[in-house]
C-alpha cells in the first residue's frame, strides 16, 4: 500500500459520524481511478490505496481480530539471515509480535515504511513509523476522535480539525525547508518522529521509541575493514530490495550515489532504465550519461527548464518521461512504479553539511559556535526585516532554539556525531516528505538502500572523524566494481576532489547562476507575489507589507535579487491563508 488514512474514536460511547468517514475516503487520493478499501467497526475507519508498486498486500485482518496496514516495505532482517521475507510474510510477522505487545521488533527492520496496528478488543490504536520516519505518518488527537493519514494535505481537508498556524514550525520551514522535531505547520497536527510508536486508547496517550541511534556501541573497526564491511552491507540492502527482479527503474546523476546503486544493480546482471534530469551541456548532465554507456543501462536524459519558478518534484518528471519511454515495452520491468534512488548517500555516508572545523568546536563543547556555523553557512534563517516588530525577536531565534533542543535529546559521546544524527533525524527525515505526499498522482515509489538499517547501524557506530568531506566515501568507492571510478564525477564545494580530470567546457550544480537566468526565474514569483501582496487576506500582522513590496519591486526592475525573500513569504503567506489568520507562536 502507499497511502493510508483513518479515524478512531477515543472512548466507546463516541458515535463515529458517517460524513467525517466519507471526508476521509473522499480525500485520501486525488487520482481518479483509486479504489478505497476499507475497514469498518463501530468505532474505526480504516482506509488504504494502494499503487500497486510492490506486487504484494500491505493489509491484514489477524485471527486474534487486529487490523494492520502498512505503507512501505520494513525488510526485516532477524539475525541477520540470508532469506529475504516476502512484504506480505514481514507484516504477518509484525502483527504477531505487535498483538503481542513486542515492539522492539522494529529494531529488525531495514526498511522505510509506517504502519498502523489497530486493536477492537482493546479500542487501542498503534502508529508506527521506520527506525528514521522516513515515511511520513501524520495524527491528530482531538477530545473525541484521533484522525491520521500518511498525507498532510488529507488532514487539511478534514473539517472536523481546526487549522490553526504554528509560526514557529513555519519559520522552520522557510529557515531549513521542514519543521523540525514532530512539528507540522499547524499547531494541532504532529507527524512521528524517526522509531517511534504513538498508542491512543481510552485511558490516554503513550508515546515510545523502539530503537534509539544515540544508544549504538562505538565500532572499532580498521578503516579497511570498515570500508569492506560497508560495501558488504551495501550490497546486501540493494539485493534484499532487489528480491527476484531481472529488470528495473534508477535515476542517475552525474554525482556519486545513484551511481553505487547502479553499478550494483548492473553487477547483478539487472537490466537498468536510467533516468536523468538535468540542464544540458552540465556535470550532472555529461557524467551520468557516461556512466550509463560505460555499464550499458537503457538511458534517458530529461532536458529540466532553467528558469522555472517551481520545479516539480522529480517522481513526477519520471513519471511522465518513465511511461512515455519507447524502450518501456521492449524491456519491461517486473515492478515498474517501482524506482532506484540514492537518496540518502551524501549526508549518510559522505556527512555533508559538517566539516573539520564544525566537528572541532563541537567536540571541544562550544556548541553555540558550531551551530552558528552551520546556520551560516547553509544560509539558513528568514529576513527579519520583513517581520512585525511584534514577533521579529522571537522570530529571530526559533531556528537555533531548534538545533539546541534536538541535540539536547541526542546522547552521543561524540557531540560532532550527535550533529551528524541531528542531520539524519531531521534534515533526512523530512527529505522525502513531499514525495510521499504526492504519491498519489505521481503513483512511484523508492527503493532507497542508503536508508537501510542494517548499514548504518554500522556508518552510525563508527568513528566520524573518518566520513567527514566525502573522504571515507571516495575510498569506498574502489570497493565498487572498476566503472564506477572510470567515469568524472560532481562533487560537493569544501568536499574531497574527484581524482579524474573534469571538462572545463561543463557547468557545475552549485555554480553561480546567469543573470538571464535569474531574472527568468523570478519573473513568475513577482507576478505571484504582487498577486497576494494585493489580497485582502494579506497577513499583516506577521509580514511587513511595504517592506516586501520594496524586495518585490526591486527585483522586478532588476537592481537586486530578492527570489528568496519573495519565496520565504510566501510560505508565510499560504499558511496563514489556509488557516484564515488564525496563527500561535
Amino acid at each position: 500500500m502507499s497511502i493510508l488514512a483513518g479515524v478512531v474514536t477515543r472512548y466507546k460511547g463516541v458515535q463515529l459520524i458517517d460524513a467525517l468517514c466519507e471526508s476521509i475516503k473522499r480525500t485520501i487520493s486525488r487520482f481518479p481511478d483509486d479504489k478505497v478499501i476499507e475497514y469498518r467497526d463501530s468505532r474505526a475507519l480504516l482506509t488504504k490505496i494502494d499503487i500497486g508498486a510492490y506486487n504484494s498486500p500491505g493489509f491484514l485482518v489477524g485471527k486474534t481480530g487486529s487490523v494492520s496496514m502498512l505503507a512501505g516495505e520494513p525488510l526485516l532482517n532477524i539475525n541477520n539471515e540470508e532469506n529475504i521475507h516476502t512484504r506480505w510474510s514481514d507484516l504477518q510477522i509484525l502483527q504477531r509480535y505487535w498483538d503481542e505487545e513486542k515492539w522492539d521488533i522494529g529494531a529488525a527492520t531495514c526498511g522505510v515504511f509506517c504502519a498502523v496496528h489497530y486493536e477492537p478488543a482493546k479500542g487501542r490504536i498503534s502508529l508506527i513509523t521506520d527506525r528514521l520516519g522516513i515515511r511520513p505518518l501524520y495524527y491528530w488527537i482531538g477530545e473525541q476522535y484521533i484522525v491520521f493519514a500518511t498525507a498532510l494535505r488529507i488532514l487539511e481537508e478534514i473539517p472536523i480539525i481546526p487549522k490553526c498556524m504554528d509560526l514557529r514550525a513555519v519559520t522552520e520551514i522557510a529557515s531549513f525547508g521542514f519543521p523540525l522535531s514532530n512539528r507540522t505547520p499547524y499547531w494541532n497536527i504532529f507527524v512521528l518522529k524517526a522509531a517511534e510508536i504513538v498508542q491512543i486508547d481510552e485511558k490516554g496517550v503513550y508515546k515510545r521509541q523502539y530503537w534509539r541511534w544515540d544508544q549504538l556501541q562505538q565500532l572499532n573497526l580498521s578503516e579497511s575493514d570498515l570500508l569492506t564491511e560497508a560495501y558488504t552491507r551495501f550490497v546486501k540492502a540493494v539485493k534484499r530490495r532487489l528480491r527476484t527482479d531481472k529488470t528495473t527503474v534508477a535515476f542517475l546523476s552525474g554525482g556519486l550515489d545513484s551511481r553505487c546503486v547502479v553499478s550494483i544493480l548492473r553487477d547483478k546482471n539487472v537490466t537498468v532504465h536510467t533516468f536523468n534530469f538535468a540542464l544540458p551541456r552540465t556535470q550532472d548532465h555529461v557524467f551520468a550519461a557516461e556512466f550509463a554507456k560505460k555499464v550499458k543501462t537503457i538511458h534517458t536524459h530529461v532536458p529540466i527548464n532553467p528558469g522555472s519558478c517551481d520545479v516539480p518534484g522529480y517522481a513526477k518528471t519520471l513519471s511522465y518521461a518513465w511511461s512515455t519511454s519507447k524502450y518501456r515495452n521492449a524491456y519491461p520491468p517486473e515492478r515498474p512504479r517501482l524506482v532506484w534512488s540514492g537518496e540518502g548517500g551524501s549526508v549518510a555516508i559522505g556527512h555533508v553539511y559538517l566539516n573539520r572545523e564544525m566537528c572541532k568546536l563541537l567536540q571541544s563543547g562550544k556548541d553555540d559556535l558550531a551551530i552558528d556555523m552551520y546556520l551560516n553557512k547553509q544560509y539558513i534563517g528568514v529576513p527579519l526585516k520583513l517581520f512585525s516588530p511584534n514577533i521579529v525577536h522571537r522570530i529571530a531565534m526559533i531556528p537555533k532554539q531548534g538545533i539546541v533542543e534536538e541535540l539536547n535529546d541526542i546522547h552521543c559521546e561524540d557531540r560532532c556525531r550527535g550533529f551528524h544524527l541531528f542531520l539524519m533525524l531531521n534534515d533526512q527525515r523530512r527529505h522525502l516528505s513531499n514525495h510521499f505526499e504526492g504519491i498519489d498522482l505521481h503513483r512511484t515509489e523508492f527503493h532507497l538502500p542508503f536508508f537501510d538499517g542494517h548499514l548504518l547501524e554500522l556508518i552510525l557506530a563508527s568513528p566520524i572523524d573518518l566520513f567527514l568531506e566525502h573522504r571515507f566515501y571516495h575510498k569506498w568507492l574502489y570497493c565498487f566494481p572498476s566503472a564506477v571510478t572510470a567515469v568524472p564525477w560532481q562533487t560537493y564545494p569544501g568536499h574531497a576532489k574527484c581524482p579524474l580530470p573534469i571538462p572545463n567546457n561543463l557547468a557545475y550544480q552549485w555554480g553561480k547562476e546567469s543573470t538571464h537566468t535569474q531574472r527568468r526565474r523570478n519573473r513568475s514569483l513577482v507576478h505571484e507575489t504582487v498577486s497576494w501582496l494585493r489580497a485582502d487576506d494579506f497577513s499583516h500582522k506577521i509580514i511587513r507589507k511595504e517592506r516586501l513590496w520594496l524586495a518585490t519591486l526591486l527585483t522586478w526592475m532588476g537592481l537586486r535579487d530578492y527570489g528568496y525573500v519573495m519565496k520565504k513569504a510566501r510560505i508565510f503567506y499560504k499558511y496563514w491563508k489556509r488557516c484564515n489568520g488564525n496563527y500561535i507562536l
